[in-house]
């Protein structure tokens, strides 16, 4: 299966709106990205920059995640604005 090419203004958009999201928890950046798997919050960083996209499993681990924080993440709102 050939790879789409990223859209740049898709994915600085993104960025925008998980760089928001990640904001309003009351955890910080290195809590959330070990809270999904990741070692430290470099892809974090990364995918708010909109040089990175988060694969679908991590993002619904997110939603879960934010959820139980008591600070939902509307996944429909994230991906498409």
């Amino acid at each position: 299966m050939p790879r789409v090419a990223r859209d740049p203004s898709f994915s600085r958009a993104f960025g925008q709106r998980l760089r928001d999201a990640l904001e309003a928890q009351p955890q910080g950046l290195a809590e959330i990205a070990k809270a999904l798997g990741y070692r430290d919050d470099t892809t974090l960083r990364a995918a708010m920059a909109g040089r990175t996209a988060l694969a679908l499993n991590r993002l619904a681990r997110l939603a879960a995640w934010a959820q139980a924080q008591g600070e939902p993440i509307d996944l429909n709102w994230l991906i498409t604005g």
